[in-house]
C-alpha cells in the first residue's frame, strides 16, 4: 500500500487518505543564486491537510493496480486508514510520519532528495554591440539611438595657436609702433 500511495501522490500531486484528509505536493519557485552563478531548482514538499476529499480516483487506481474489485480496494484502503488512526505513530515509506493524539492527526514529511532537481549553471550574458528595441516614455526607439542621444558630444577643441598668433601680431605691432612712431630717427 505504501508504494501505491507514493506512486499516486507523485503522479497526481495529491493523494486522499480515507477518513484522515489528503497528502499533496507543494512546489516553491526557483531561486536565483547570483553569487554562485546558478539557478536553484524549485523545491517540493509533501504536506498534509485534514480536509476530506473524494477518494474514488485513488480507490479506482488501487483496484486497477491490485487487480481487485472497487469494493475490495475500498475495504483495503479503509482498513489501512484505520490502522494509521489506531496507532500513535505510523510511517509511510518515502512520504513521512503520521502521529495521532486525541483524534487529531499530525504529519511530518520526509525531505525529498534534491538530487532529482539539481541547480543549473546560469551566467549573465551581456551583448555590448547588440541593438534592441525599447520603449522610452511613449516613444519606441533602439538602444543605439539612446546611446547616441546620451553620448557626450561636447568636445573641447584646443585653440592655443590662435592666441599665439594674436599675441605675435600684437608684439610685432608694438615694435613697429615704437620704431616708426615714437622713435622716428
Amino acid at each position: 500500500m505504501h508504494q501505491l500511495i507514493a506512486t499516486y501522490l507523485f503522479q497526481n500531486k495529491q493523494c486522499p487518505l480515507h477518513g484522515l484528509g489528503y497528502l499533496y505536493i507543494s512546489t516553491s519557485a526557483a531561486q536565483t543564486n547570483f553569487l554562485n552563478k546558478q539557478i536553484d531548482a524549485p523545491q517540493q514538499q509533501i504536506k498534509f491537510s485534514a480536509q476530506q476529499t473524494d477518494d474514488n480516483g485513488f480507490i479506482n487506481y488501487l483496484a486497477k493496480q491490485k487487480s481487485v474489485s472497487f469494493d475490495v480496494a475500498k475495504t483495503q484502503f479503509t482498513d489501512f486508514a484505520n490502522t494509521i488512526l489506531s496507532l500513535p505513530h505510523y510511517s509511510i515509506n518515502g512520504i513521512g510520519n503520521f502521529g495521532t493524539a486525541d483524534n487529531a492527526v499530525s504529519f511530518e514529511a520526509f525531505s525529498l532528495p534534491s538530487e532529482f532537481l539539481p541547480s543549473a549553471h546560469a551566467e549573465r550574458v551581456i551583448h555590448e554591440a547588440a541593438e534592441h528595441n525599447m520603449l522610452v516614455g511613449d516613444k519606441e526607439t533602439t538602444t543605439t539611438q539612446m546611446t547616441e542621444y546620451y553620448a557626450d558630444t561636447s568636445v573641447v577643441k584646443d585653440r592655443w595657436w590662435i592666441w599665439t598668433i594674436i599675441l605675435g601680431f600684437g608684439g610685432i605691432a608694438a615694435i613697429l609702433f615704437y620704431y616708426f612712431v615714437l622713435n622716428p630717427a
